[in-house]
């Protein structure tokens, strides 16, 4: 009893005993520290244990890797600097130009139709949405068909 009573005098003391952070000077501040004091302020549907484990991870890594584990039902996102906006994008990866003359009619009469629903989808819940194609022809037959669709086709050679 009476060692419990002393150690427990001690930490009293020592806690006493340590200088707060000048006002003028502030605290270097560990950045799992203040990660994990950040973390604790958001709803976990795991009970912190993804921020706990990501918490060496700048801020903005440990919010991508346990992202899935808040509870979003409880939360409210903001992106103020519109990093995480991601307009949706519909990428055609056909050999348009190989198709004959008519396979090509036939192809951009097929997609006009799901281009404009999907795109009628992304406006609906608030994104901007573009195309991706391989060729310019086929971007041009595209807007040929659908002159509504100009401006959001994009010739991507990369794909």
């Amino acid at each position: 009893m009476r060692l419990r009573a002393c150690i427990a005098l001690l930490l009293y003391v020592s806690a006493c005993a340590t200088s707060a952070p000048s006002p003028r000077e502030p605290a270097a501040r560990d950045p799992r520290l203040a990660n994990l004091q950040r973390a604790a302020t958001l709803p976990w549907t795991d009970g912190g244990r993804c921020a706990v484990r990501e918490a060496s991870e700048p801020w903005p890594v440990l919010a991508e890797r346990c992202f899935h584990a808040l509870d979003h039902d409880r939360i409210e996102f903001h992106d103020t600097t519109e990093l995480a906006t991601r307009t949706l994008w519909e990428v055609k990866t056909d050999n348009f130009d190989t198709y004959t003359d008519d396979l090509q009619v036939i192809v951009v009469k097929s997609q006009v139709p799901k281009l404009r629903h999907e795109r009628a989808l992304a406006l609906a819940c608030g994104f901007d949405f573009h195309v991706g194609v391989r060729s310019e022809v086929h971007k041009e037959a595209l807007e040929e068909e659908a002159p509504d669709l100009i401006g959001l086709i994009v010739v991507m050679g990369w794909c």
